[in-house]
């Protein structure tokens, strides 16, 4: 676990529905289209908004994995949901100029199967209508 990271939860959770098995990214809310799981790095798109969410996500697990998410302390406060027993971890209320990376390893028969990090950042708008990034 990162330094300034907190540990959030080691439980069972049941398969979810997805394309790509296995396969650990996040993508941002609200956006200008369908959502699309990116590994690495999500970034906010289409208007500006006030406050998004950032989904951090297992997609598709093909087992019922035991999951480990590490959250940054500074933002503990803002999970919204999962981030414990899912193979989702939902950090709401981010504004424009954050940035947050999320980390999950996740379990089966005792033995570590997979994992990663992303990071989502919010990108900064000038005004409503002007996109700095």
């Amino acid at each position: 676990m990162q330094p300034g990271s907190v540990a959030l939860g080691v439980v069972n959770a049941s398969p979810a529905t997805a394309l790509v098995p296995d396969a650990f990214g996040c993508y941002v809310l609200p956006s200008h289209s369908q959502p699309v799981l990116r590994q690495n790095e999500c970034f906010n798109s289409g208007a500006y908004e006030t406050s998004y969410t950032a989904t951090f996500q297992v997609a598709s697990p093909s087992h019922p994995y035991t999951y480990a998410w590490s959250v940054p302390s500074a933002y503990v406060s803002h999970i919204t949901s999962g981030c414990t027993t899912t193979s989702i971890c939902n950090i709401g209320n981010l504004t424009t100029g954050m940035q947050v990376t999320v980390s999950v390893s996740f379990s089966w028969n005792g033995s570590v199967a997979g994992g990663g990090s992303a990071t989502a950042d919010i990108e900064p708008w000038c005004s409503p209508t002007e996109w700095c990034g």
